[in-house]
């Protein structure tokens, strides 16, 4: 990891950029993001989103746990071009509680992790831009966006 930090777009948190990356700020693409990663060579991409509920899916997060909100993002994937190929994975990063799910779309591996802070629920995803992976070069990827994840200084107050 670099030393250099990153700031997501609403103020919500910031983390370190890894090593080789930068963070794009190109509001005309990505007005969504909260934050957008790019490797230097423009091979790779970990992008942070806020995923916004409506008011039952809220109340489904809460009455069954992290696991509803993992199922909820899987389901964005299910098409006829995309295949989930792991099932989602809880881990932990100290006292927060993350799930994982990889999935393929039009032939390129994605990590898919949700995890919400202060009632604001978030997606990063870990994905080769335009390029097939090969397990190792995954595997780089994948470790990149735990690293990036564990960088992570949420806000005390969120609006």
């Amino acid at each position: 990891m670099s030393d250099e930090p990153f700031h997501s777009r609403r103020g919500y948190f910031s983390g370190t950029i890894p090593q080789g990356w930068f963070s794009s700020s190109d509001t005309s693409v990505a007005q969504s993001l909260e934050v957008w990663l790019l490797s230097d060579d423009l091979s790779a991409a970990i992008i942070i989103r806020e995923l916004h509920l409506d008011e039952r899916s809220r109340q489904q997060v809460q009455s069954e746990g992290l696991e509803y909100l993992a199922e909820r993002s899987k389901s964005f994937f299910e098409t006829n071009s995309s295949k989930i190929f792991q099932q989602q994975i809880e881990f932990s990063i100290g006292q927060m509680k993350l799930y994982s799910y990889e999935v393929a779309v039009d032939s390129l591996t994605k990590r898919i992790v949700v995890f919400t802070n202060n009632h604001h629920f978030f997606e990063c995803e870990a994905t080769p831009v335009n390029k097939h992976f090969d397990i190792k070069q995954l595997q780089k990827l994948f470790s990149l966006q735990q690293s990036v994840l564990t960088s992570l200084i949420f806000r005390t107050y969120l609006p």
